[in-house]
C-alpha cells in the first residue's frame, strides 16, 4: 500500500517572484483549496506545514455566515 503525505505543496508564481502553497485532504479525503505559505524555499516551507499540524492548524476555520430563513 503506498503511503500518501498528510499534504502536497506546490510552487506559484505571483507577481514579485514565486512563492509555496499547500493543499490538506479533508475528513472525507478531498483536497482543500491551496493556501500560501509565504516562503520560497522548499524546504523551508515543507517545515512550516509539518509545524501548522502539530499545532492543529493545518485547515484555518471558515467562518460560518447565518442565514435568517
Amino acid at each position: 500500500m503506498k503511503h500518501r503525505e498528510s499534504f502536497s505543496l506546490y510552487l506559484r508564481k505571483i507577481k514579485h517572484g514565486k512563492v509555496f502553497y499547500y493543499r490538506v485532504y479533508d475528513k472525507d479525503g478531498a483536497r482543500t483549496s491551496g493556501r500560501s505559505i509565504g516562503h520560497t524555499n522548499r524546504i523551508l516551507a515543507r517545515n512550516h506545514v509539518i509545524e501548522l499540524f502539530r499545532n492543529g492548524e493545518e485547515v484555518p476555520q471558515k467562518e460560518l455566515i447565518m442565514r435568517s430563513c
